[in-house]
């Protein structure tokens, strides 16, 4: 009798172990999943994908980015981290703005007033934060100057020429690439 309950007692033990290693391995599973699917972007912040030419296949999708809305958030995010001692007064004042303006041309955007949102970049946001009046090429019109951008250190004039030629480089070739 007594080695049966030594047997049972055993069993048991090694049913309890077992169990505990099964539990620990389904843990460690479900956690290295779960730091996986955190890199999965929601839909609304993935990249855009081109279906007109993708054709059910997404091996071939096009794929946009970043994607201008991206790059005018990442524009306002400079804006609103720039010095106030690199606008003209009232800074707040100009700062807030042209992120009205950017916000603007999001805005165009979205409503696929892609022609409109060039305009507006190329001829009332690029120029107050550059001081030039110069394409995505940097090719002058005009007489290629701003007389009062509204930005007034030069590093940040040239940061903000780059994200803007980018912006209207995309805008331009957008139904191009589409």
């Amino acid at each position: 009798m007594m080695r049966k309950h030594i047997a049972l007692l055993c069993f048991g033990l090694i049913f309890i172990v077992s169990s505990n290693i099964v539990g620990a391995l389904i843990i460690f599973d479900i956690n290295s999943h779960r730091n996986v699917s955190s890199n999965i972007l929601p839909i609304d912040q993935s990249p855009l994908v081109d279906e007109e030419h993708n054709s059910g296949d997404t091996s071939i999708a096009t794929i946009v980015e970043p994607t201008i809305y991206e790059l005018i958030d990442i524009l306002i995010e400079k804006i609103e981290g720039s010095p106030d001692e690199c606008w003209r007064k009232p800074a707040s004042n100009r700062k807030n703005t042209m992120i009205n303006k950017l916000t603007t041309l999001k805005d165009m955007v979205s409503l696929n007033n892609l022609e409109g949102a060039y305009d507006k970049l190329l001829h009332d946001i690029k120029p107050k934060l550059t001081g030039l009046k110069t394409d995505e090429n940097e090719e002058e019109w005009g007489n290629g100057t701003f007389k009062n951008p509204w930005v007034i250190c030069g590093d940040y004039n040239l940061d903000f020429q780059i994200d803007c030629n980018e912006i209207l480089s995309l805008l331009k070739n957008f139904n191009q690439l589409h």
